[in-house]
């Protein structure tokens, strides 16, 4: 399948699942991401806003609030572009781009860390830990100029099993992550 046909196809499952396997598949993602040692060695969480039938990251936000860590999470800031902003409360989202909470950058800290712990969203994964994004490029373009100005990203990415293809088509600046975790694996 090329790109377009796999984003139709997976949009098509992730539109299938309930409720009850949402919050479910999401726990168990949760908390093998809360067992990993970068998540315990991590002073920062840069995440997303949970949209749809995404895994729900919001039980890591609010464990990384409760172990003292920064938590920085993305806001649209023109065509695919986004800068992450640091959150210490719920009250400081608001509606933005594709009606996603965003944080309201009128009273929150823009997010300059060198070392970064990253839980990146996107449609489709493969077993060499490529990833399909939602089209925009977004964050293929964060992590390109993070590591232009010498930052470190570890990126690890949450999906349904069912996200994880054999193969993915690449393109130049299609951006890898470092693990995938699903609720059977973690790659």
């Amino acid at each position: 399948m090329n790109k377009t046909e796999l984003r139709t196809f997976i949009k098509d499952q992730k539109s299938g699942l309930t409720k009850e396997e949402v919050l479910a598949y999401s726990k168990v993602i949760t908390d093998k991401f809360l067992s990993l040692e970068e998540y315990n060695s991590a002073d920062t969480i840069y995440t997303y806003i949970p949209f749809n039938t995404e895994i729900i990251t919001n039980d890591i936000i609010e464990r990384s609030w409760k172990d003292g860590k920064k938590v920085a999470v993305p806001k649209v800031e023109g065509p695919g572009i986004i800068q992450f902003y640091y959150i210490t409360d719920w009250a400081s989202l608001q509606p933005g781009s594709y009606n996603i909470l965003e944080p309201n950058t009128n009273i929150l800290q823009k997010a300059n860390d060198t070392n970064i712990l990253m839980i990146m969203p996107g449609l489709a994964f493969d077993r060499n830990h490529n990833r399909i994004g939602y089209g925009g490029g977004f964050y293929d373009r964060y992590i390109q100029k993070a590591n232009e100005d010498n930052k470190t990203i570890k990126k690890i990415a949450f999906a349904y099993k069912f996200q994880v293809v054999e193969t993915i088509e690449t393109e130049e600046f299609d951006e890898k992550v470092d693990i995938i975790i699903t609720e059977d694996e973690m790659i």
